[in-house]
């Protein structure tokens, strides 16, 4: 099965691919996928010692690693139902399991107050220091991507303005609008940010002055099947009435308006994810990229009987590097 196959039919309308995939290095047949709602809470150790022992056997561990990276992907898009709990099937309607996580800023506030301590509370529909939100309708919308001016921020210096890069600046796409971002975790890693009160910078002092402790975050238990802590990024376009809608995972949100004073609603399309997750035998965090099809290459699909070329999002094939 293609990578795209494998999208296509398990991730219904999201188009990615992943950067770790080794691709068209070998005729060898990839692993199978497990399609399950349960996430994956680490390659199984037996097999990583068994591969481990022998170098030559590395990129066989790098598949074992891929096929992690896949099943844990399908498990976060898992549709829960009204109750929160994981419908039958993969295709069944409901929302993606990350959705019902803790984004950010309801954690790490911006003066540091205490989040609300429950895993369920109701989700924050603010971030620190807004601007007015006279437009904003849905004042419990999942998504505020703003821009946030210093004279807004208080004079804060460490604020996530979730415009950024890791390590660089803004991200426009071709159709000269930024990329946004918005990092989310599961209730193992919420868990333990609250109880250690790593929200803050106090928290956080004090959390490391005794015995120079230092955070390690749950890494889950693989006998009992629970995961660990996992964090996700995932970067947004701007959807327009030029862009083919259908390829892309979607949802609504706020962005700042020309005037940064106020909001407008857009429908925004995922074009990237990040998955961080601590697992059992791993001595750091095993990190996982999937990126959209359309943001670097140049496809072509068949729509109303025609041929059409898709230019990709972030790059101009027609600019000489």
């Amino acid at each position: 099965m293609t990578l795209k196959n494998l999208i296509y039919q398990f991730a219904k309308n999201t188009l990615f691919i992943m950067f770790i995939i080794l691709c068209s290095c070998t005729n060898e047949m990839p692993p199978p996928i497990n399609v399950s709602k349960m996430i994956p809470v680490d390659v199984n150790p037996d097999i990583q010692k068994k591969l481990k022992m022998n170098k030559d056997n590395l990129y066989s561990l790098n598949k074992e690693f891929n096929r992690f990276s896949w099943e844990t992907f399908i498990a976060i898009f898992w549709p829960l139902d009204t109750h929160g709990e994981p419908m039958d099937n993969f295709v069944d309607e409901g929302n993606a399991r990350w959705t019902s996580w803790k984004e950010a800023y309801e954690v790490f506030k911006c003066k540091g107050e205490v989040p609300d301590s429950s895993w369920g509370s109701k989700r924050s529909s603010h971030r620190c220091n807004q601007p007015n939100k006279k437009n904003v309708a849905d004042k419990n919308a999942r998504l505020y991507l703003e821009s946030v001016t210093p004279a807004h921020r208080g004079g804060l210096k460490n604020f996530a303005d979730e415009e950024n890069q890791a390590f660089a600046g803004k991200l426009y796409d071709q159709n000269g609008n930024k990329v946004y971002y918005e990092v989310l975790m599961n209730k193992a890693e919420f868990d333990y940010i609250i109880s250690n009160k790593l929200y803050n910078i106090n928290g956080q002092i004090q959390f490391a002055s005794k015995k120079n402790q230092i955070a390690d975050f749950p890494r889950g238990d693989y006998k009992t099947n629970v995961p660990g802590s996992i964090e996700i990024k995932i970067a947004w376009k701007i959807l327009l009435d030029s862009d083919i809608k259908e390829r892309y995972y979607s949802s609504y949100g706020y962005i700042p308006d020309a005037s940064g004073e106020d909001f407008v609603k857009v429908e925004l399309g995922m074009i990237g994810l990040h998955i961080g997750q601590k697992t059992p035998t791993a001595k750091q965090w095993v990190w996982s990229t999937f990126e959209h099809i359309d943001n670097l290459s140049q496809n072509t699909i068949q729509k109303d009987g025609k041929e059409v070329v898709i230019s990709p999002s972030l790059t101009n094939p027609d600019c000489e590097l």
